[in-house]
């Protein structure tokens, strides 16, 4: 009913608010503030309301207790949403009131969560059952199972909670553990309850245990019960668990030809029976009291009358105690195989079970004497005495075991014995508990052991599948029949004396026959008054929970403030809560002809970023599904409004906005998280430029400063705080401009290089650590490429012209910065060519860090250490090459040195790197060798006659390597396919082609016939590429495959004749010829031997 009400009630104002939106904005919304505190602080979030004025000292609002919100279903409350995105659509009073509410009591920093990402807090109540779970810490299910049947012994927890200790360190203390535990298991409306500070106090026998390391639950329970018991006594108090479990043995020694008896009263917590051998709990039961005969030299020494005499040894139970805990004894040591076992015998008990036989007048009885008498108890005697009900047990819960004896898990079965759902049985399985349909059939399955069949038949198998239950029951609870209806109730509070004499008085006053209400009205009245108003107190502030009789008032505030806390994030973390935040961010973000648009923008913005900064990116990714949503907003909320971006730029560059930023874009640990932020920081760098903002410098510089301490400390996160250069320096020469501005060039450099570097140190990065540098040397290279290098060419480009994609072309060149000339173009700044070349690939792993001294690569004066680590990156990093490899052929059009020395850096990596990391290094190679310019034939016979060139490398690796001399016959046919001077330059060197041709025949182990290829001796294998191979040897590709046929008519093309040698004398060819005619008389020359080529598979 009162749902139903609360949702007409929101509906009625859904209804009006539509209505008034065709009235005049200043009729509509000057009534609006007081409907949305309403909704916010009665309907939606009564809990974040009341956590906020308990933490604020300056409000005088009494603590309340009631923090159940009024809209409390889903359809309740989200048409409360809907109301008041309705009332903050055009309107900024109404717009700022709800940011204001909402960012005070959800998305303020809270410094213990700052750090954490993939976060979601407890937000699921309570299950159906009404009862709370308890929360597994690794191996601590038996504690779990032990607490639950504990807790739900009527009486018992209640009187537990009404000791008051006190401990001045609670935290220390099992007792005070134990009360909290169950305090929050009595009234935490969680799901679970994690008793983290009792793991970590509790010992066992005075042994600490470690949440991972399983135990048994009979001994936890003996040790905890003794444990508590002892403290209780220590502080002057009943011991409530003895009180409930304990009973009496009595160990009874009858002597057969003497009228004496002797008795030892000894008490038990539980009955330990075996299960092995017996059928039923009746059964083991009996054995448990069978006697045995002492005779002959056994006999016992009767000492009242001096001799020994035949006796009877027995025990049996003299005190039975409330609630029988009966320990199965399921676990033993094979002392032949030397480790512990598990007995999964079936044993049967009954759901009403007698205990009667098996007491001291139960026994005397069958006996045949009276119960405590001096009879000899020959057999025989009176018939035995009706059974009374005091006698009988019920059985009230079951910790079950589950899995072998050094691995396993416990969850329990207990009987509700209060309560409305009185009769039900329930399963605690940690933080699990679900109604339980327990019958005989399902007793049997889950709890008796032994064997049975599976329902589903294997027509495999002709024999019966007959399987053990490795699941069985391990300690049973029974409850005397007579005390179910008298449960153990904590004495009464002063509360609630003073409550019950108030009425007594109230009621007994004007009842007295002995005074008439005429002849003493006064006194009557007045008696009669204060105690009305004395019963009114007491139950308004019960009512209010200003009397708290249920637990200590520590243990209630803590479980309260929970709950508070638990309720205010069920309603936050939930993706109701998380589309409303979305539709309010967004509802006025594309109302450009608004007349207050700029200070809705700026609103919307400030809910919009701190929603996301403080709650939406910390969360699990489940939630995080609006992703694209809420960057749209943001961006058109940030490009759209000069006030939103100007808000922006100040909140990020003070205090929060820059711990934010270090956090969330290189301390955070999901990649998710860091590129959504790198998102929003370039989109505020471009609209803080497209602006002309005042804060855009300090903003710039509060980034770039992040190099100096965050980023290095941090490098492995670092991919995304370099991508928000990159792609912000892609947008044109103005953002390139601004970074230059603030020396965004050298403060890179000095990062990637390190301070006061000298060119005979080591890198300052491991390849690993310089995987993340994509975006670095985009940046970098971006920087270079919107720079006007027409100072530093040494050739004449008259008509050539160099095309750069990564720019536009109308973009404005900058003038060449000064940090770029000395880091490319002069002596002094010689390391970064090195890194760009020499570092290794992505797809090859090391487990060293490879190091490289700068003075070991002889090469021209201009192979500067910034170019060395380009050369670096293009090796090490497998994305897109494209910017970083136009930025070198772009500083090498029309520069000789810068050519020459990028060149001697490629051949080098070609001569040292391994084969499988020269794919970028060719590419990078072939660029280069492709630009036209007047340097182009220069380059060409560099690359491949000088000195260590790719012709003396293919002559020198065709044997031993030859998996990179296949590579460079490779490249000389795709430049050839691509280039037309590299064609023609190549028609030159006929006699290299030849031997090329014949070398790669010879290793695919192909007939030919004028060069035909026959395909009954070439198998390509198609999962290997000689390219990505960590193997030196040449393997038979498609693509190699491609290569011979294509290098097969280049060769026909370039010798018309069919001559099989090329007609020009010069010297190369020469040398080819040479070669040729060696390797046909010497097989190790071409790399064809047997054994070579017998590596390879066919």
């Amino acid at each position: 009913m009162l749902h139903y009400k609360t949702v007409q009630a929101v509906r009625v104002s859904k209804s009006l608010t539509r209505r008034l939106s065709h009235l005049q904005h200043v009729c509509v919304f000057s009534t609006g503030h007081s409907l949305i505190q309403q909704l916010l602080d009665d309907f939606l979030f009564r809990a974040s309301r009341i956590i906020l004025n308990t933490s604020n000292p300056a409000s005088s609002s009494p603590p309340s207790h009631d923090f159940f919100p009024k809209c409390s279903t889903a359809s309740s409350r989200l048409a409360a949403y809907e109301v008041l995105v309705m009332l903050a659509d055009s309107s900024v009073a109404n717009l700022q009131l709800i940011t204001r509410e909402l960012l005070s009591m959800h998305h303020q920093s809270d410094p213990s969560l700052s750090k954490e990402f993939d976060f979601l807090p407890p937000v699921d109540s309570r299950s159906v059952s009404g009862f709370v779970g308890l929360k597994n810490g690794g191996a601590t299910c038996y504690m779990n199972a032990v607490f639950q049947q504990l807790y739900m012994q009527p009486g018992l927890a209640e009187a537990f909670l009404s000791i008051e200790d006190d401990t001045e360190q609670p935290d220390e203390s099992v007792f005070c553990q134990v009360q909290s535990l169950f305090g929050h298991l009595m009234e935490s409306k969680l799901q679970y309850y994690v008793p983290e500070n009792f793991w970590k106090i509790f010992k066992m026998w005075n042994k600490e245990l470690y949440v991972r390391e399983q135990q048994d639950a009979y001994e936890f329970f003996t040790s905890l019960v003794d444990q508590l018991d002892e403290h209780l006594k220590k502080i002057g108090r009943e011991q409530i668990f003895k009180n409930t479990f304990q009973g009496i043995f009595s160990d009874q020694k009858i002597c057969k030809d003497c009228p004496h008896r002797y008795e030892r009263e000894e008490t038990f917590m539980a009955l330990n029976l075996g299960v092995t051998s017996c059928q039923s709990l009746e059964i083991s039961l009996d054995q448990f009291v069978r006697g045995e005969v002492l005779e002959g030299t056994n006999a016992y020494y009767c000492e009242k009358c001096k001799e020994k005499r035949t006796t009877v040894k027995r025990t049996c139970i003299k005190s039975l105690p409330s609630v029988l805990c009966i320990h199965l004894m399921r676990f033993g040591f094979d002392w032949e195989s030397g480790r512990s076992i598990k007995y999964d015998e079936q044993i049967r008990f009954p759901w009403v079970l007698n205990m009667e036989p098996y007491t001291v007048s139960g026994m005397a009885r069958q006996d045949g004497g009276a119960e405590g008498g001096e009879g000899r108890g020959e057999a025989g005697g009176s018939p035995r005495k009706k059974v009374t009900i005091s006698e009988n047990y019920e059985l009230v819960g079951v910790v079950v075991h589950s899995g072998q004896a050094h691995a396993g898990h416990y969850y329990s079965f207990i009987k509700d014995r209060r309560g409305s759902a009185r009769g039900r049985w329930y399963k605690f399985n940690d933080n699990v508990v679900e109604e339980f349909d327990m019958n005989d059939e399902t007793l049997e399955y889950e709890c008796f052991g032994g064997e049975y069949r599976p329902k589903v038949y294997d027509q495999s198998n002709p024999y019966p599948d007959v399987r053990r239950r490795y699941w069985n029951a391990y300690m049973l609870f029974y409850q005397r029949i007579s005390d179910q209806n008298s449960p153990v109730l904590p004495k009464k509070s002063r509360v609630s004396v003073m409550r019950q004499e108030a009425e007594d008085l109230t009621l007994s006053a004007p009842s007295s026959p002995d005074v008439s209400p005429q002849s003493s009205p006064r006194p009557a009245r007045a008696n009669n008054d204060r105690l009305s108003v004395l019963t009114r107190l007491v139950r308004k502030g019960e009512k209010k929970g200003l009397f708290v009789e249920k637990m200590p008032a520590r243990i209630y505030q803590m479980v309260r403030d929970e709950n508070l806390k638990f309720m205010k994030n069920r309603d936050v973390y939930n993706s109701d809560y998380f589309n409303f935040t979305l539709s309010l961010a967004s509802v006025n973000a594309t109302k450009l002809k608004h007349p207050a648009y700029q200070a809705m923008a700026r609103v919307s913005l400030q809910l919009a970023v701190h929603f996301l900064f403080h709650t939406y990116l910390h969360t699990k990714k489940k939630l995080r599904v609006d992703t694209e949503e809420w960057m749209t907003t943001v961006e058109v909320l940030l490009s759209k409004s000069s006030e939103a971006c100007h808000w922006m730029a100040q909140y990020l560059v003070g205090p929060e906005g820059r711990e934010i930023t270090k956090v969330c874009l290189l301390e955070c640990g999901v990649r998710e998280v860091r590129v959504v932020v790198a998102a929003i920081l370039e989109k505020t760098l471009e609209s803080a430029l497209h602006f002309a903002d005042s804060g855009l410098d300090s903003l710039t510089d509060a980034l770039l400063s992040l190099l100096d301490k965050d980023v290095p400390e941090n490098v492995k996160n670092c991919n995304q705080y370099f991508s928000l250069f990159s792609n912000f320096a892609q947008r044109g020469s103005g953002p390139c401009h601004l970074l230059l501005k603030h020396s965004a060039y050298r403060r890179m450099l000095i990062f990637l290089l390190g301070p006061n570097r000298q060119n005979n140190q080591n890198r300052r990065w491991s390849p690993a650590q310089a995987r993340e540098f994509l975006h670095l040397h985009s940046t970098l290279a971006l920087m270079t490429l919107h720079s006007e290098l027409n100072t530093q060419h040494t050739h004449d480009q008259g008509v050539c012209k160099l095309i750069v994609s990564s720019i536009p072309a109308s973009s404005r060149l900058l003038p060449l910065n000064a940090d770029i000339m000395a880091s490319l173009f002069s002596p002094e700044g010689q390391p970064y060519l090195l890194e760009v070349t020499y570092t290794r690939s992505l797809t090859h792993t090391h487990t060293h860090t490879h190091t490289l001294r700068m003075g070991v690569l002889p090469g021209p004066p201009m192979a500067t250490p910034l170019l060395s680590h380009v050369m670096f990156a293009v090796r090490e990093l497998s994305g897109p090459l494209t910017v970083l490899i136009e930025m070198v052929t772009y500083c090498s059009f029309c520069n000789e040195p810068f050519s020459l020395g990028v060149l001697q850096l490629l051949k080098t990596q070609l001569e040292t790197a391994p084969p499988h990391e020269l794919k970028n290094v060719f590419q990078l190679l072939q660029e280069l060798l492709v630009v036209e310019d007047p340097l182009q034939t220069q380059r060409l016979k560099y690359a491949f006659e000088s000195e260590k060139g790719l012709l003396a490398l293919m002559h020198q690796s065709n044997n031993v390597d030859s998996s990179r001399c296949y590579q460079c016959v490779k490249f000389l046919v795709t430049l050839a396919q691509k280039c037309a001077p590299a064609k023609d330059y190549f028609k030159d060197l006929s006699g290299h082609w030849s031997w090329a041709v014949q070398w790669l025949q010879k290793k695919a182990s192909i007939k030919h016939t004028q060069f035909q290829m026959s395909e009954h001796y070439w198998t390509p294998q198609s999962n290997v590429s000689n390219e990505t191979s960590t193997a030196k040897t040449f393997q038979r590709t498609i693509s190699a495959q491609d290569t011979l046929a294509y290098a097969t008519a280049l060769l026909n093309e370039k010798e018309p004749s069919g001559s099989s040698n090329g007609s020009d004398g010069s010297p190369a060819n020469e040398n080819a010829d040479r070669s040729l005619r060696q390797g046909s008389e010497s097989p190790m020359m071409l790399g064809d031997s047997k054994s070579d080529l017998e590596d390879v598979d066919p």
